[in-house]
């Protein structure tokens, strides 16, 4: 509930003020939450450890990253190639909740995040 309140104080306040989407990369775009991740030295680059959404949103998560790497949405089956030069994307409707780990299996340590995803 706290998590959900948050987001929608915050995308009352990112209309107000564009240069705040930019600084966090998480913006309403045209009823599809759009959730920007940069990976610099195999760790995402982010405020928060766990992306937290709602049930039913259509999601688009971007990625750039400083290597080569193949990422995993587990739980959604999703897979998608990153490199510097070509930017990936994960586009999906949440239709399942709960928690979801974001892989990057070359890695060691190959979790980079978690996706959350709370009942409406």
């Amino acid at each position: 509930m706290k998590s959900t309140l948050s987001r929608r104080l915050f995308l009352c306040l990112a209309a107000v003020s564009p240069a705040l989407i930019a600084d966090v990369g998480l913006a309403a775009v045209r009823n599809r939450l759009v959730i920007n991740l940069n990976i610099h030295r195999r760790q995402v680059i982010a405020d928060r450890r766990t992306i937290r959404i709602s049930e039913g949103e259509e999601v688009s998560i971007n990625w750039t990253t400083d290597e080569a790497l193949e990422l995993h949405l587990h739980g959604y089956n999703i897979h998608v190639v990153a490199t510097p030069e070509h930017p990936a994307s994960m586009s999906f409707k949440a239709h399942t909740v709960g928690r979801f780990p974001i892989a990057a299996h070359i890695f060691k340590h190959p979790i980079l995040t978690h996706l959350e995803i709370f009942p409406r």
